[in-house]
């Protein structure tokens, strides 16, 4: 029997995959690059037998308000796993205020995703108005938190009672900002308290609970509930957002079993007014995206939850910002990367070489079988020359995916082009890429 090695690189992403067919021609980006070349005496080192985290998966939010729900041939595209289709498993929804009337508009996309194997995350940003001290879908707090509980209990019911189930529910979206769209504000004793009180009952409807969605996931707001055995066992997976904060490991977590889910992220300054301020701009963003999921893996995080799924800035464009409706962008097929060789695997320890260049990260996995996939990021300008890469084992043979950032929205060079590769000499890695790798072992 033989182990498979997956390699993945972005600028580009660039992996290596069990042996599929491809181009072997070199890549290269749009406009001119300043690069100069660097030569790796030292192997990038993968061990894996340290392992960390297994990795649940990616995915992003549904649209809602100012946009239309995700059609069926999106979805499609999202979560599927044939040709052009990207894998990603797991999708956010909103839970309206307004009952079913509203809920009825979500049946259909979540049944979409299920049957093609996501996990369901369901997230209200505001109770209903009478349940609330101000009367008002902004801002106030929780009053009425024996109705709350009933009406969160009412909407899984709903869901699964229409063949749309939800698999996590988080009782709150960012309990800490100040804004002036649908909020609702908590401090973390309401949190443990409501946790406490209702987070058994609202679990045996069912699904996993979740607390809190902070918006720079502080863990004020999360470490009361894992310090308390009782209310601890009431909670299956702490979440939140980085926005300004919050991209740290969290020990006390990881001490408690509970998953580690980022939900909710976004970058989009590479545009003012929906107007792109220039290619170099994108290209920096995009690779930003790419360290950022890199460095949420290597930091503990089992899940990772992009905002919109389809806006001009994310996975599938919308039509504004020099975007094409439903066509996939670069990071796009940048979390799919993720999403296609790390989900459903345990990260192991990957060593960078020794004097690698600042812009240069790393991540490995290994699945059930003992098959490695690596994704590097190459934010950089240097071109990295016959990186070796160090295995526990002889691979018998490596796959290389690559997917090349064009410099507009609507253009992505190479898109999860695969081509097998041999270890022996070294691999090269592209500027402003982001690789990854496969290998197989030799099994007796």
């Amino acid at each position: 029997m033989r182990k498979t090695i997956y390699l993945t690189y972005l600028l580009s992403v660039f992996s290596l995959l069990p042996s599929y067919g491809g181009s072997n021609e070199k890549i290269t980006v749009s406009g001119e690059i300043s690069s100069v070349e660097v030569h790796s005496a030292t192997p990038l080192i993968i061990d894996t037998d340290t392992e960390y985290q297994k990795v649940i998966g990616f995915g992003g939010m549904n649209t809602k308000w100012q946009a239309s729900t995700l059609s069926d041939n999106e979805i499609t595209t999202l979560y599927g796993n044939g040709e052009g289709q990207l894998g990603y498993n797991v999708l956010r929804v909103r839970i309206s205020p307004n009952g079913e009337r509203d809920w009825k508009q979500i049946v259909g996309t979540v049944r979409k995703a299920k049957s093609l194997g996501a996990t369901i995350l369901a997230t209200p940003w505001t109770p209903p108005v009478g349940l609330k001290n101000n009367h008002s879908i902004v801002q106030g707090e929780l009053a009425d938190t024996d109705g709350y509980a009933a009406y969160l209990k009412s909407f899984v019911r709903y869901m699964q009672n229409n063949g749309a189930d939800i698999d996590v529910l988080s009782i709150q979206n960012e309990p800490d900002i100040d804004v002036k769209y649908e909020s609702c504000q908590w401090s973390p004793a309401q949190i443990y308290d409501f946790v406490k009180k209702y987070g058994a009952k609202l679990r045996a409807t069912g699904v996993k609970l979740m607390a809190s969605e902070h918006s720079k996931f502080n863990h004020d707001f999360t470490d009361p509930l894992l310090q308390d055995e009782q209310v601890a066992a009431n909670v299956d997976c702490i979440g939140g957002h980085i926005y300004g904060g919050g991209l740290v490991s969290y020990d006390l977590l990881a001490q408690k079993g509970k998953e580690y889910w980022m939900t909710e992220h976004y970058l989009n300054k590479a545009w003012k007014d929906k107007v792109l301020t220039g290619p170099e701009a994108l290209r920096t963003e995009n690779m930003a995206f790419a360290e950022e999921l890199n460095n949420c893996m290597n930091l503990g995080f089992n899940v990772y939850i992009w905002w919109y799924l389809r806006r001009f800035y994310s996975m599938l464009g919308d039509g504004d910002g020099g975007s094409v409706r439903s066509e996939v962008t670069t990071r796009g097929y940048f979390l799919s990367h993720f999403a296609k060789y790390a989900t459903g695997r345990i990260r192991v320890k990957a060593t960078l070489p020794e004097g690698a260049p600042s812009g240069i990260s790393a991540t490995a996995y290994k699945n059930a079988e003992g098959d490695i996939s690596v994704i590097l990021v190459n934010s950089s300008a240097n071109v990295i020359q016959g990186l070796k890469i160090a295995l526990p084992f002889k691979a018998a043979k490596a796959v290389k995916v690559v997917t090349t950032s064009g410099t507009t929205p609507a253009e992505t060079v190479k898109k999860m082009a695969q081509s097998k590769v041999k270890l022996a000499g070294g691999v090269d890695v592209d500027a402003y890429s982001e690789i990854g790798r496969a290998s197989c072992r030799e099994r007796v």
